[in-house]
């Protein structure tokens, strides 16, 4: 499923800008990705690079960005 960039800080305890750091070395190497939540637009998932998001997260096969925009 992934972790929330807020509950990576509350474990951590490090400051916002140490953490991001962090992810972009992380990003870089491939270990993590960035995964958009539909549930939860604004917040930021991050997830082993490998794995495959699951369907609550994404939405399913049938959600799309342009169907995401015309929902709205």
């Amino acid at each position: 499923m992934g972790i929330w960039t807020k509950d990576i800080k509350q474990t951590a305890g490090l400051p916002t800008q140490t953490l991001n750091k962090i992810y972009k070395q992380l990003e870089a190497r491939r270990l993590v990705k960035t995964v958009k939540s539909v549930t939860a637009k604004s917040k930021k998932l991050y997830m082993l690079f490998e794995t495959v998001p699951s369907n609550e997260i994404t939405g399913g096969p049938w959600w799309t960005e342009v169907s995401c925009e015309r929902a709205y």
